[in-house]
C-alpha cells in the first residue's frame, strides 16, 4: 500500500487530510505531530526526522505547518516530493488579478511565508497587490485544543474588520479552515482557504506516483 507521511504542529490538522484522502482505499496516511518542537526545530533535525520515516512505499510528504514548511526549501527528500499545504494557495494568490488581504493567525509564520510570496511575485514580474493581517491572540487557542474558541476568534475578527480588508481574502494557514464554507459564504465576498486549492495539487503531485 502506498503511504504519505504527514507532518503537523498540532493534532487539529489531521482530520483535514483524513477527509481529503478518505476515498483513497489503497493509500495510508502516517501522521506525526510535533507540537513540542515549534520553537526549537531546525531545518537539519526536521529533514533528518523525515528521512528516517521514508520507506520504499512512501510516495510523498505533506507538511501542514507553515513554520515547518518554511524550514524545508528543497522539493525532494530522498527523491520523495515535499508538498507544503500553503504552496497551492500561494499559486492561487499569484493567479488572482484582484487585490488581496492575507490573514494569519500565527504571527511566527508571517515573515517567512511573506518572503516566499514576495519571491514568487518577483519571479513572475508582478507588482505586490496584497495586505497582511494577523488575528491577535488566536493561535494559542488551537494549540491548546480550544477549537470552538479558535473558530469564534477567527469569525469575530472577520466580522469586526470586514470593512478594512482590501480585495479578496485569503486565510493563510490550514488550521483556519476550521471555518466552514457555509460560514464563509455569509460574508458575501470571496474568502479562500488552503483547502480550496489543496485537493487538485495533491492528486497531481502525489497520487500519480
Amino acid at each position: 500500500m502506498k503511504k504519505i507521511i504527514c507532518i503537523h504542529a498540532h493534532f487539529s490538522n489531521i482530520h483535514y487530510l483524513t477527509e481529503l484522502f478518505q476515498k483513497e482505499k489503497t493509500l495510508a496516511l502516517e501522521h506525526y505531530v510535533m507540537t513540542d518542537f515549534l520553537d526549537q526545530i531546525t531545518t537539519d533535525n526536521l529533514t533528518n526526522f523525515i528521512e528516517k520515516k521514508i520507506e520504499e512505499n512512501v510516495v510523498g510528504v505533506i507538511i501542514t505547518c507553515t513554520m515547518y514548511s518554511n524550514l524545508i526549501k528543497q522539493k525532494l527528500i530522498l527523491n520523495k516530493p515535499i508538498l507544503r499545504v500553503e504552496d497551492p494557495l500561494i499559486a492561487h494568490i499569484l493567479a488572482n488579478p484582484h487585490k488581496k488581504s492575507l490573514i494569519f493567525s500565527n504571527p511566527k509564520t508571517v515573515k517567512e511565508t511573506i518572503k516566499k510570496i514576495d519571491i514568487a511575485y518577483l519571479e513572475k514580474n508582478l507588482a505586490l497587490d496584497y495586505e497582511v493581517h494577523i488575528v491577535p491572540d488566536a493561535f494559542d487557542l488551537i494549540l491548546t485544543n480550544q477549537k470552538m474558541a479558535y473558530q469564534k476568534a477567527l469569525l469575530n475578527y472577520l466580522y469586526l474588520n470586514n470593512d478594512g480588508f482590501s480585495g479578496d481574502i485569503y486565510l493563510m494557514q490550514l488550521s483556519m479552515a476550521i471555518i466552514s464554507k457555509e460560514q464563509l459564504t455569509e460574508f458575501g465576498f470571496p474568502i479562500f482557504t488552503i483547502l480550496d486549492s489543496l485537493d487538485a495539487i495533491v492528486k497531481q503531485e502525489l497520487l500519480t506516483r
